[in-house]
């Protein structure tokens, strides 16, 4: 069998942990031997970790230990080192950061245990441009999987960000940096990988950078570009398909720097990528056959890392990305001035023939769901540098978002799984004149402004206070229309436009206190406000369903206290830090009495309790320890009410309970790495590294399966996570030439990543990728 069983990854997940305890232990008694004789020795001037410069607190760039708050960074350095491509390869190393995949292009993140439908709990940057996920219905899931090639660092900031970045960063935010232009030495390299997935298909992966100073000291353009294609490992039994979810992804970006004057730096960037993913990425678990039994179809069971889906359920993702910033220093501080372009268009297709089963129509049918995203983000921001105790930033923000949704139902083919015609509203399957089954559309807007600033206090030489406020509004519209209804258009006029909207604002406030104990050591304690912003139901849904046309936002607070400390000169760093987060009004899901459509309300409260911890050290040269655990704790404090407060009897579907776990949520994340490299020659270097990830168990649903409770159960509810992953790498490095070969999830573990269920959409589950191994290699110029 593929898939370890529970008790079957346990045993190895224990065997796992206990040998990184012990190698912490061991690393730690080496470490204090160590680190006292090489403080005598000329070697002790070479140690020493690395020092990240991060910009997360809009002040410029200031070193990751001397900032308040918590952050983690992944320097070049260390994503080179893990060969990092794709979002999945870097965030199992943070381990209060979580993600939902459904692969590629199609991730909802979660940071702290916030996790819930409606809008994006976690904002998304590229460099300046807001690239935060839109979908509702999926709690801001689809986050852009945009390829990390020459990345200068990768921020996450834990916990509300809300006075410097906005309601989308409720739980937190990540920021994703690129390397900008040299302007005085040209830099290029070439870089190409080769390998092959256990039960699955072959990868290979071709990209490059070229770096000109086009003027000395002026000028300067970064090109990077890079093709990839990952095999799949999902077979289609239905269709007679193997590895169908493959992904071929081509891009490129530009980065041109400008500097006029010594004070003022221009920068221009385009971002360009094309993804076509050829399949799902869902498996039918053994002993099922993806639907609700009917004579009409044979029954065709699923098993490891197989679906048996009606459809060629293909994915196409078209990203662009246009920026342009401007940094004035004028002195007494710095201006910063950008606009940003963010251009999505998305063609997901789905099977659709097991929800028609489900209302009776046993017709085999694909949904295309063809969509875009236009979002137009701009920020102002002055940002002192002042010689007295008082610093502070301020600034304006403004965005304009408008997107594109049509839903096309089409009858397929149950040999081939396409189409059986191209989309033609005016003519219907069931009465015999085409093949549409049921569409429509659904154009809205939304429009978002805010003020912000934070002022920071030295109250003595080493405590600070800072004290943070926005003043967020936003506007959203939404027009939707059916455009072909069930059994297609009877009599009279075709169905009207419907258009809906919704208004929100809020004052969002941080507070936060540092005390600088030593050089190197800080204190520091926090209470920061988050707010999600609250959206529109479906105006299509009919009327006599008595659906909210509108939900609230909601909102949280999240207090905590950290320390952040280094030992040995920088050759030990240990940082920690625990919060308590309150969560009213939460959005959630919720259906009408028939249960046929599915719309977002507003129920129930939640308390987050957690620990975090990260260890980074180097107890002797050429090795590096990195270690980080985190602890949550999410639970309900009140129950989920079983009808909506007005809107009765619109019931919410099996409501949670107070005291349950909130779904997708594990308690324990855990992630550690080891790097020893030792000269070979004169000219050469050995490296070997080793990371391992451990993802604790979690539940999909708030109630337990009805398997385990009868009685108060809820029979969709699936146990994911309970998995560890290992990573090997061995390289020779040159001055020019690196060399390396690799096995991605060394021990083939098949976790649960994900589970979908639903009375409408069959039970699936979503794995990590299998075992894979492969050689790679890179020539700088």
């Amino acid at each position: 069998m593929l898939v370890s069983t529970p008790s079957a990854f346990v045993r190895p997940t224990r065997r796992l942990l206990v040998a990184s305890v012990s190698l912490l232990a061991l690393s730690a008694s080496a470490a204090s031997t160590a680190w006292a004789e090489a403080a005598e020795t000329e070697d002790a001037q070479n140690l020493g970790i690395e020092e990240i410069t991060v910009t997360a607190a809009k002040r410029g760039a200031q070193a990751l230990q001397n900032v308040p708050i918590s952050i983690q960074a992944i320097g070049a350095d260390q994503l080179e080192a893990r060969q990092v491509r794709d979002f999945a390869d870097w965030a199992i190393s943070v381990p209060s950061l979580r993600f939902e995949d459904l692969g590629p292009g199609d991730k909802r993140y979660i940071i702290r245990g916030i996790d819930g439908i409606g809008a994006s709990v976690v904002g998304v940057y590229w460099d300046e441009a807001v690239i935060t996920a839109s979908n509702k219905e999926d709690g801001g899931g689809r986050n852009a999987d945009i390829k990390l090639i020459d990345i200068e660092r990768i921020e996450v900031l834990k916990g509300p960000q809300g006075t410097l970045y906005g309601a989308s960063s409720m739980a937190g935010t990540i920021k994703i940096i690129p390397k900008k232009p040299d302007m005085d030495n040209f830099d290029a390299f070439v870089d190409g990988t080769y390998g092959t997935t256990a039960h699955g298909g072959d990868n290979w992966e071709l990209n490059g950078m070229i770096n000109l100073p086009l003027a000395e000291g002026k000028l300067a353009i970064r090109a990077v570009g890079w093709t990839v294609n990952n095999g799949g490992f999902i077979d289609n039994v239905r269709l007679n398909m193997n590895n169908i979810n493959d992904e071929q992804t081509d891009g490129g970006r530009v980065i041109v720097r400008f500097l006029p004057t010594d004070s003022l730096t221009i920068t221009a960037s385009a971002l360009i990528q094309r993804t076509d993913v050829g399949g799902t990425s869902r498996e039918t678990p053994a002993g099922t056959i993806g639907h609700v039994p009917t004579p009409a179809f044979p029954p065709i069971f699923g098993g490891d890392l197989k679906t048996v889906s009606f459809t060629q359920d293909i994915w196409g993702d078209d990203i662009d990305i246009y920026s342009l910033t401007a940094e004035w220093d004028v002195g007494i501080g710095s201006f910063l001035a950008t606009t940003n372009w963010y251009n999505r268009d998305l063609n997901f297709n789905f099977d659709s023939t097991p929800i028609l089963i489900f209302f009776g129509a046993p017709v085999p049918a694909i949904t295309h769901q063809p969509q875009s995203r236009r979002i137009w983000s701009n920020e102002i921001r002055f940002s002192s540098d002042l010689d007295g105790p008082l610093q502070f930033v301020v600034g304006g923000f403004l965005q304009r978002e408008k997107t594109n949704f049509e839903v096309q139902v089409i009858a397929s083919d149950i040999n081939t799984g396409l189409p059986l015609s191209d989309w033609d509203p005016e003519n219907d399957f069931f009465t015999g004149t085409g093949t549409a089954i049921f569409g429509r559309t659904n154009d809205g807007t939304i429009h978002q402004e805010a003020l912000f600033g934070e002022t920071s206090y030295a109250i003595m030489e080493d405590l600070t206070a800072t004290v943070g406020v926005r003043y967020f509004r936003s506007r959203q519209t939404s027009q939707e229309q059916e455009t072909h209804p069930f059994f297609g258009f009877g009599p009279g006029d075709r169905p009207p436009i419907l258009p809906n909207n919704a208004r929100n604002n809020k004052t969002t406030l941080k507070f936060n206190l540092a005390y600088q104990v030593t050089p190197d050591a800080l204190l520091f304690a926090t209470a920061a406000q988050g707010f999600r912003v609250g959206g529109v139901n479906s105006a299509g849904i009919p009327l006599i369903a008595k659906i909210p046309r509108s939900f609230s936002p909601d909102t949280l607070w999240n207090y905590e206290i950290g320390a952040k400390t280094s030992w040995f000169d920088r050759r030990l760093i240990v940082n920690a830090s625990g919060f308590w987060i309150d969560w009213k009004n939460i959005q959630t899901i919720s259906k009408d009495p028939t249960g046929a459509f599915q719309f977002i309300a507003n129920a129930s409260a939640a308390t987050i309790k957690g620990l975090e911890l990260e260890v980074i050290a180097q107890p002797t040269a050429g090795l590096d320890i990195n270690l980080g655990a985190a602890y949550t704790d999410a639970k309900l404090t009140a129950d989920q009410p079983g009808v909506v407060p007005g809107v009765d009897p619109v019931e919410v579907t099996f409501p949670g309970l107070k005291g349950d776990r909130m779904p997708n949520v594990p308690k324990w994340t855990l992630a550690a790495s080891a790097q020893y490299t030792w000269p070979v020659s004169s000219d050469w270097n050995g490296v070997l590294r080793i990371d391992y990830s451990y993802t604790g168990k979690s539940k999909t649903e708030f109630r337990p399966n009805t398997s385990i409770d009868p009685v108060n159960g809820n029979p969709f509810t699936q146990t994911i996570g309970n998995y560890s992953l290992v990573n090997l790498r061995a390289s020779i490095e040159g001055e020019r030439w690196r060399v390396s070969i690799f096995a991605n999830n060394l021990f083939d573990v098949l976790g649960r990543v994900d589970a979908i269920a639903s009375d409408q959409d069959p039970l699936a589950f979503l794995r990590n990728r299998p075992r894979t191994v492969g050689i790679n290699t890179n020539l700088k110029f």
